[in-house]
């Protein structure tokens, strides 16, 4: 064998072996996430060792490549771990072409073998750079040319070595083309493959008994069809990987989103538990001290009093805002509802100086939530009706009826034809929806306020 018979297969191999090299540490030098030492590191390394070193940098360095996705198809696998398989495929390739390089060049169809496996040579280099999207037609194409030489190669040569050579054609396709893709070429590649080896019993004239040919097709099926599952397991894992590592990254961008959602809401509660407690104590007790102003010098005694009562209510207020900390803290109450609410309402009455008709008419007591929502609905209620419709009586009916708790509220003050929702109203109607109930107010000029609010109570209703 002289050098000239193999320059087809010397040349485009060095070149491409150069090629490599170049292009991966170059590719090493400019990656800004390897320090300098490692960077000098794997340029020795792939100077050095050429092929097996740029498979290990590939697979060594993957987390820390930013451009780590390629597309096969519209499928998204790990770039790196696609290029190191395609490496080690190509070195399998080299080793095997100079074992049949040896073994055959005394054939008097050396030539031919050589110039097939250099156009395989060609062919699997090329392939890597080939997609869907660059080279479209190509990269259908040249799979089939692979497959072709590769078979006839196979059915050239003797050796066994020239079936591990188109294995590695068929597992370099699975691995640049998409499973779908990967099904087709492997059908193919199966036929040319046992056609061409079954083929290649028969030459010269050769005898072959039907056991023995049987046996030949059943061994070189298993072991084609387990080589190819192999690559196409690994192709298909890949795949999942990158979608699984997406799939992540968008659960942590959706954990942090409801992070902030959770913080916002947290800070419209406490906003609202603030707004029902301290603007509802402050109002009251500036009303108070008010009416007490007007009280001194005339008498004093009813101006000490009702400067004691304001002083009640500051304290009532903070005590209010204690409970509503620990409410949102806690989440639970585990007082008597009935309890609570008559005294809260009597104090009201007190601090309001409006007189509070109360009907409660519930199955059990109230789950925490829907009890904060209607302490804070009344105490809302009757801070609107002593600041804006100048009311002396208001109305309060609690009922529960078919798994619905509702609330009603009504006054006898001027009304409005027209009310402005404040934050106190549209926080109202924004906790029942949450809730998955709703909450309707009307009012009219003389007509007074009414306030009606429903909510589904969570427990399971029996008919009788």
């Amino acid at each position: 064998m002289s050098v000239d018979q193999i320059i087809p297969i010397l040349v485009p191999g060095a070149l491409i072996q150069l090629a490599l090299q170049i292009y991966y540490i170059k590719q090493c030098w400019e990656n800004q996430r390897l320090s300098q030492g490692k960077k000098a590191l794997w340029i020795v390394m792939i100077a050095m060792f050429n092929l097996p070193a740029i498979a290990v940098y590939l697979i060594v360095t993957r987390e820390k490549t930013s451009n780590d996705i390629d597309y096969i198809d519209n499928r998204k696998v790990d770039r790196n771990i696609k290029q190191a398989v395609s490496v080690i495929l190509y070195l399998f390739f080299m080793v095997f072409t100079i074992t049949i390089l040896f073994n055959n060049h005394k054939r008097d169809d050396f030539n031919l073998i050589v110039i097939l496996l250099s156009v395989n040579f060609v062919l699997l280099a090329v392939s890597w750079f080939l997609n869907n999207d660059r080279g479209r037609y190509l990269h259908y194409i040249i799979p089939v040319v692979s497959l072709a030489a590769a078979a006839y190669v196979n059915y050239l040569d003797d050796y066994s070595t020239t079936t591990l050579i188109f294995l590695v054609i068929a597992a370099n396709i699975i691995n640049n083309h998409s499973p779908k893709s990967s099904k087709i070429y492997g059908i193919m590649g199966f036929i040319l493959f046992i056609g061409l080896e079954t083929a290649a019993l028969y030459k010269g004239g050769a005898v072959v008994s039907t056991d023995e040919l049987i046996g030949f097709i059943y061994l070189n099926s298993a072991i084609y069809i387990l080589v190819l599952l192999a690559f196409y397991l690994l192709k298909r894992q890949m795949i999942l990987n990158v979608r699984l590592k997406e799939l992540i990254s968008e659960i942590s961008e959706k954990g942090k989103a409801l992070e902030e959602m959770t913080v916002i809401s947290e800070r419209n509660k406490i906003a609202g538990e603030i707004h029902d407690t301290v603007g509802h104590t402050l109002t009251t007790a500036m009303i108070s001290l008010d009416v007490a102003a007007g009280e001194i010098g005339n008498d004093d005694k009813k101006a000490s009093e009702i400067i004691a009562l304001a002083r009640q209510q500051i304290k009532k207020g903070m005590d209010d805002i204690r409970y509503s900390v620990r409410t949102i803290k806690h989440g639970h109450d585990d007082g008597d509802f009935e309890t609570a609410l008559s005294i809260m309402i009597q104090e009201l009455e007190k601090s309001a100086n409006i007189k509070i008709n109360s009907v409660l008419d519930i199955n059990e007591n109230p789950i925490p939530i829907h009890k904060n929502l209607i302490y804070r609905v009344i105490k809302e209620c009757i801070t609107n009706s002593m600041k804006h419709s100048g009311c002396t009586e208001a109305d309060i009916l609690i009922t529960e009826s078919g798994g619905i708790l509702n609330y009603t509220y009504s006054d006898n003050g001027k009304g409005a034809d027209e009310i402005k929702e404040g934050f106190g109203l549209s926080n109202i109607r924004e906790m029942s929806k949450a809730m998955g109930g709703n909450a309707v107010y009307t009012s009219a000029e003389g007509e007074g306020f009414t306030m009606n609010i429903q909510i589904p109570t969570g427990r399971e209703v029996f008919n009788d």
